[in-house]
């Protein structure tokens, strides 16, 4: 799951725009607004991750919010997923 927030805060950083942002990324102006808006839910792709990461000048872990990051196991029960590097509180 994308958090929004950092997108956003990276964007202030980085002073862009929405349509700066689509044009950097290649992502269209309405997928960022949805994303942005919160329309599409949090789920995002892996290559519109990394296209959003690269426009953004970050790796594309910091955009991921790993402390709700969950993953369904065979069995249908939920367990959390490590991610290396990423010390979750």
């Amino acid at each position: 799951m994308i958090d929004v927030t950092k997108v956003k805060s990276r964007m202030f950083d980085l002073k862009l725009s929405q349509g700066d942002l689509a044009e950097k990324s290649t992502l269209s102006k309405s997928y960022i607004s949805a994303l942005l808006l919160g329309s599409r839910g949090r789920r995002i792709g892996s290559v519109a991750l990394l296209k959003l990461a690269n426009a953004l000048e970050v790796d594309p872990i910091f955009l991921l919010d790993v402390s709700t990051y969950e993953h369904s196991s065979r069995n249908g029960k939920s367990r959390d997923v490590h991610i290396p590097g990423v010390v979750r509180h």
